[in-house]
């Protein structure tokens, strides 16, 4: 998957952004099928930094929609079945920003995706990370 983010750090501790996340071919199989998911989520988010050096660790919460689309086999039958969705989503995160300069931090972040809706059995985890440009 890839994501992007664009947001406002309004106070020592506190910061507010916009993420977008694309998934790709996430293996849904088991033993009676096999299947993928597909999509892209859009949350607001909200992150609260607990240290506030160089060295920035922080939890984070955040709503916003899933758009997805889940395809699977029935292994016994062959029968294909998908259904494409748009839900309300929640995200819950922790992360660190590391700050090589006053304004580049390298960044990584891990966190839940908790859809609702027609994707309500649909929860995941993410991991990732990149560089953050602060201006």
């Amino acid at each position: 998957g890839a994501f992007g983010s664009i947001g406002y750090h309004f106070a020592e501790r506190f910061e507010v952004e916009v993420r977008f996340d694309g998934f790709q071919d996430f293996d849904l199989s088991n033993s009676e099928y096999t299947g993928y998911f597909n999509g892209f989520s859009v949350t607001a988010n909200g992150k609260i930094f607990i240290l506030t050096g160089a060295f920035q660790p922080y939890v984070g919460l955040g709503i916003g929609a899933l758009n997805g689309k889940v395809g699977f086999t029935k292994i016994a039958t062959g029968e294909f079945q998908s259904d494409r969705s748009t839900v309300a989503t929640f995200r819950v995160s922790a992360g660190l920003d590391w700050y090589l300069t006053e304004t580049i931090a390298i960044t990584g972040d891990a966190a839940l995706l908790l859809p609702g809706g027609s994707l309500s059995n649909a929860n995941f985890a993410t991991l990732g990370g990149g560089l953050k440009l602060r201006f």
